[in-house]
């Protein structure tokens, strides 16, 4: 009798072993996912205004979140639309759909362009019913999106923020994440540096420059093809494209073209940002 009662005794303790271990796995993957959007201690390296400043949608911000690096940006338009509209464009420019890759010699990468599209519209709906249901005469609409790397994780988030000033001196107040994105690595890692290089206007190469890039330095990632193909999905270098320079938390800001600001008006066609 003493051997058949400790048999489901041994069972019942391998079960709960096996779900302490569950636990402290899905803990861990918790605790990974929650640091890359724990913003508490975001040190800015760099900052500049997209697309000019003159023409103000937004700022985009090169961010040290503990460990993990942060591209930011953070828009604050009247032409929302228009403004995801270019990003669209950008983003069908740097990951071709694979109709496109089949009729090239260019290999394919995995890339996250379409959920990261849709999270962008789904903000962009859920501010603009936001704004019918509401009396305030503000037509402006915010956007965050931040992509973020650490060693071990990656993640994009898409939502919206409070802050105080205009654009190019905003003080970020609150962050409000309406979607976050588990996309690939190697996609995420090469967002990075594309958003970098097109709005500081500086040649992908030069993107180290601008403050430590961790997994997104160059030469950092591994086993990404978006990397070994440069010609399928990097977007061409501004031909007066510069260096930009940081000096630690001071932010960087280059030289830039002025165009007409940002109105409901009919602006310039401004060059496609990526973002």
């Amino acid at each position: 009798m003493g051997e058949d009662v400790s048999r489901p005794v041994a069972w019942r303790a391998g079960i709960a072993g096996a779900a302490i271990a569950a636990a402290v796995l899905l803990a861990a993957v918790a605790t990974a996912s929650t640091n890359l959007n724990d913003a508490s201690s975001d040190k800015i390296e760099a900052s500049t205004i997209v697309p000019d400043p003159v023409r103000r949608v937004g700022e985009v911000r090169l961010l040290a979140r503990g460990d993990a690096v942060v591209v930011q940006t953070l828009l604050s338009t009247k032409v929302l639309s228009r403004v995801l509209a270019e990003i669209a464009k950008k983003e069908e420019h740097n990951w071709p759909t694979a109709q496109k890759l089949a009729d090239s010699d260019a290999a394919p990468v995995a890339s996250g362009t379409t959920e990261y599209l849709a999270a962008l519209d789904a903000a962009r709906q859920r501010l603009e019913a936001s704004a019918s249901d509401s009396d305030s005469p503000e037509r402006r609409r915010r956007v965050l999106i931040e992509f973020a790397a650490s060693a071990n994780d990656q993640a994009v988030f898409v939502g919206t923020f409070q802050a105080a000033g205009d654009v190019g001196h905003l003080d970020l107040k609150s962050r409000e994440i309406f979607s976050t994105l588990a996309l690939p690595r190697a996609y995420i890692l090469r967002e990075i540096r594309l958003i970098l290089a097109d709005s500081f206007d500086v040649a992908e190469d030069q993107v180290d420059r601008l403050g430590p890039l961790g997994p997104a330095a160059s030469g950092a990632a591994t086993g990404s093809s978006a990397s070994t193909s440069p010609a399928t999905i990097a977007p061409a270098p501004s031909n007066n494209a510069k260096p930009a320079t940081s000096t630690g938390s001071e932010p960087a800001t280059p030289a830039v073209k002025e165009h007409a600001p940002d109105s409901m008006g009919s602006p310039p066609t401004p060059k496609p940002r990526q973002h």
